[in-house]
């Protein structure tokens, strides 16, 4: 891995670690006030906006970064290209939601909340995606997370100052659509400031933009599943419930995306060269440290999940705990699917990626039905694991590199989680640290773990403590 990758790694990483902090800090505080019910409420509507907003996408991104970063590219006239059709998709899909919110939904106060926070959302989410494609097909990442960094603490401030203050559910989503169009419009001066636009249009974006704009929706709506379907089939106290628990591995994920969207780019470069041996080493590479931050992210939350409960949201939610302990497999499970998802699109292999993503989007809608009409929170969990473990079978079916890719990438890790068990056992039986002292203990024993059976990670971490 180069120096410029690493690079881009680090300044993902500090951009998405520092503002997820100031996000989830918010969410957690707005969930305490408005209760489970209108935090059931807000969730819906934030699902509908995420995926309404990618719906404005296509799958256009993707292939923005497949032609960028060919050689003799011309970036001004793809960029035009992509904003013009990035706002008129933006249009069309506010009208085709706002019908869906009048055709669907009778309460008023429910429907209110869901035009006011997701039809600004869809605007704001469009134009940031702009400036942050941009720079992710240049891969400058530090302008990249400058924007998802400004634009994530615009929204947490606003959050806060809602918390402070006690405002409206309604007036809320309000504020949490308006942050969204404010983080756009830096997005925007960035990139217009780097990158003027040439008139006309660059068609190829368009080639091959099916199967993206397929697999693209589909993976977005998969994680949105759970706060909409469970809306349909038990009560919003229990999706409030669902998506406050959710919140967490979501959002511990984007500790280990931030290498996904750092490696995605060399990727596609390497394959678009042909460069088959050197694709299956980087993407070994990204396995390794995805996978390694993402056990580092989920160990607090897999061993000490009432705790950690009863500190964010108050003793009230302790009852969740299983729950919680479920969904923290999600960021490994999520960041090897990234992996395996992102390996077969960047060899030219789309098809299988939609098509997993269909299979996986199908068994999850049922899932869901069953198991959260049956269960409520809990057997949403549990259907947000069955998405997620379909979702990575399928991949390894398709991906003719998965099993060496997987063997090569993953075992020591998943070696050292299961070496944290006995030592979590004996800490409970015998020894009964307090729940930080034990976190700090198992954390340390899995890195040092690693660092010492692992050569690639060890060197890693040495080379750039050396340079540090």
């Amino acid at each position: 891995m180069n120096s410029k990758t690493i690079k881009n790694i680090i300044y993902l990483f500090l951009s998405n670690v520092l503002t997820q902090i100031f996000t989830a800090v918010s969410l957690i505080l707005v969930a305490r006030y408005i209760g489970s019910h209108d935090f059931g409420m807000i969730s819906v509507a934030v699902s509908y906006a995420i995926i309404a907003a990618n719906f404005s996408d296509l799958g256009l991104t993707h292939t923005l970064i497949r032609e960028g970063t060919k050689e003799n590219a011309n970036i001004s006239l793809l960029m035009n290209s992509f904003f013009k059709i990035k706002i008129i998709f933006a249009i069309v899909v506010s009208i085709l939601i706002s019908l869906i919110f009048v055709l669907f939904y009778d309460e008023v106060s429910f429907k209110q909340v869901l035009f006011i926070l997701v039809i600004p959302t869809i605007f704001g989410v469009t134009i940031q995606n702009v400036g942050a494609s941009y720079f992710q097909v240049i891969q400058k990442m530090g302008y990249m997370a400058l924007i998802r960094g400004v634009s994530a603490i615009i929204t947490a401030v606003s959050l806060f100052v809602c918390y402070v203050y006690k405002v409206p559910v309604l007036t809320l989503a309000g504020v949490y659509g308006v942050s969204t169009i404010v983080g756009g419009v830096f997005s925007l001066y960035l990139t217009f400031n780097q990158q003027k636009l040439q008139k006309g249009w660059d068609f190829s974006i368009f080639k091959g933009l099916s199967w993206f704009t397929a697999s693209g929706l589909i993976a977005t709506i998969l994680p949105q599943l759970g706060p909409i379907f469970l809306e349909r089939v038990t009560s919003l106290q229990q999706v409030g419930v669902f998506s406050a628990v959710y919140r967490i591995p979501s959002s511990l994920y984007r500790i280990p995306g931030v290498v996904a969207g750092a490696f995605y780019p060399l990727l596609f470069s390497l394959g678009n060269k042909g460069l088959i041996e050197e694709h299956f080493k980087t993407s070994v590479q990204q396995t390794k440290i995805m996978s390694f931050l993402a056990i580092v992210s989920l160990i607090p939350f897999l061993f000490y999940p009432t705790w950690w409960l009863g500190i964010l949201y108050g003793n009230e939610w302790a009852e969740a705990s299983n729950t919680l302990v479920l969904l923290s497999f999600m960021v490994l499970l999520q960041a090897l699917n990234i992996v395996l998802a992102d390996s077969i699109t960047t060899l030219g292999m789309q098809k299988y990626r939609t098509l997993a993503y269909f299979i996986a989007g199908s068994i999850g809608l049922i899932a869901y039905y069953l198991l959260g009409s049956k269960y409520g929170s809990f057997g949403g969990g549990v259907a947000a694991i069955i998405v997620e473990s379909t979702l990575m079978t399928v991949l390894i079916i398709y991906n003719p590199y998965s099993f060496k890719l997987l063997k090569k990438g993953l075992l020591t890790n998943i070696l050292g989680l299961l070496l944290l068990i006995p030592i979590y056992w004996i800490n409970s039986m015998y020894l009964e640290f307090n729940p930080i002292t034990s976190m700090i203990l198992l954390l340390l024993v899995f890195i040092l773990y690693v660092g010492l059976v692992d050569n690639y990670i060890r060197s890693l971490v040495i080379n750039k403590l050396k340079r540090a």
